[in-house]
């Protein structure tokens, strides 16, 4: 008799130690998660504040007629892109290369000579540019 309460008690210190391990690994859990959401909300709000400056920017710059030339296999015009993130689409990009190695038409035509090339009140920028720089250039604000 004395064995099989043994048995019992065993079992159910068994049973409460597992329920145990389980409860802490879901706190744990829950707690780093709870983290990892609140770290995620603040990098969201960051950058939503951080794409609506880009986005108002592009915005501007394309108001004032600006426009980026550049060639597809470019990393500088690559860069001068990604700066701008998701609000790239908003700039008007020019692609002055065709698949044959020539250049377009309407690129000979600007007088685009260097990859990226930002025409902003009819004057040429060649290079990468940074964002303050353009925003100072057209008169826009960042």
């Amino acid at each position: 008799m004395e064995e099989d309460n043994a048995k019992y008690i065993y079992y159910a210190l068994l049973a409460v130690g597992f329920i145990a391990v389980l409860g802490f690994v879901f706190l744990f859990s829950n707690y780093t998660g709870n983290k990892d959401i609140s770290e995620n909300l603040i990098n969201s709000t960051q950058k939503t504040e951080s794409n609506q400056q880009y986005e108002d920017l592009a915005k501007c710059l394309t108001a004032k007629g600006a426009v980026l030339y550049g060639a597809y296999w470019c990393p500088h015009c690559r860069n001068q892109k990604e700066l701008f993130g998701d609000s790239i689409k908003y700039i008007k990009y020019v692609e002055c290369q065709v698949p044959n190695g020539g250049q377009t038409e309407e690129c000979k035509k600007a007088g685009i000579t260097a990859y990226p090339t930002w025409i902003i009140n009819g004057k040429q920028y060649l290079g990468e540019k940074s964002l303050q720089e353009l925003a100072e250039i057209a008169g826009c604000s960042i």
